[in-house]
């Protein structure tokens, strides 16, 4: 509200672009379930199955749980955050080699 901006801009810019979270999204795709997006399943029945879940979209809780990402990108972005913090807060730390 503060920036006039709608959230996912304003994180998409200040964000995730400088960042460089190539495949971090504000919204989780549907088309990408199973695929780039991890399939969920339930705790085990009586019978010690595991039941797939449908896709969840988290449309009304989006600021809290409905980004997606990569292990790669959530690496980029604990190092920022460790990056700050070591800098009092005032040098945004970008990745430019791939992390293996």
């Amino acid at each position: 509200a503060v920036s006039g901006e709608k959230f996912e801009d304003y994180v998409e810019k200040n964000i995730i672009e400088p960042l460089e979270l190539n495949d971090t999204r504000t919204e989780m795709p549907k088309d990408l379930y199973g695929k780039q997006l991890a399939v969920s399943y339930s705790s085990k029945t009586r019978t010690g199955e595991r039941i797939k879940q449908p896709f969840f979209q988290a449309n009304e809780i989006t600021l809290a749980a409905g980004f997606s990402s990569t292990a790669e990108d959530l690496l980029k972005f604990g190092m920022w955050q460790t990056n700050l913090l070591e800098n009092g807060g005032s040098n945004i730390f970008i990745l430019t080699r791939p992390v293996i």
